[in-house]
């Protein structure tokens, strides 16, 4: 029961990680190709064709990846590159549904993000065998399975908060 919740704890953080860059709210910059400076040009010359042809939203992602991607030490980018390598390699369909996952994390309460953190921290400090192990039964558990298993530990989180 620990583990599902462990796993999807996991599962979600790391989409946030993925789509961090994808989290802009309001309004974000959007200039044109000419109104970037040299350096930002330089940087995304391969945008230079067809960047005034995106939309606002896209360039402002595309600048404020530009930035994060700036910020990160060496260590941090080969996990970075690792990551969109992976994201790359996955079908429209995975895409998909992790896109959905990662926006029902963001429509959770700050509590219920808290909440999920939390199981995080507590999957990865398992034994690799054991997170492995978790996952399998995870995979082998039927839709119906699952759900049962989820009303379960909801009813049990809900049991332990009333305390």
């Amino acid at each position: 029961m620990k583990a599902f919740k462990l796993y999807s704890m996991k599962l979600l953080f790391l989409i946030v990680l993925i789509f961090h860059a994808h989290n802009l709210i309001g309004a974000e910059p959007s200039p044109t190709w000419s109104e970037l400076n040299s350096t930002q040009q330089h940087q995304l010359a391969r945008f230079k064709d067809r960047w005034d042809q995106l939309s606002p939203n896209s360039r402002a992602n595309v600048l404020k990846g530009l930035q994060q991607w700036q910020q990160m030490d060496n260590d941090k980018r080969v996990i970075a590159k690792k990551r969109f390598k992976k994201w790359q390699k996955m079908r429209p369909e995975q895409r998909r549904k992790i896109r959905q996952t990662y926006k029902r994390f963001r429509n959770m309460n700050p509590a219920q993000r808290e909440r999920l953190r939390r199981q995080k921290k507590r999957f990865q400090a398992l034994p690799p065998a054991k997170r492995e192990a978790l996952r399998k039964k995870w995979q082998q558990m039927s839709p119906q399975q699952r759900r049962k298993l989820l009303k379960y530990l909801q009813k049990r989180r809900h049991h332990r908060e009333r305390k």
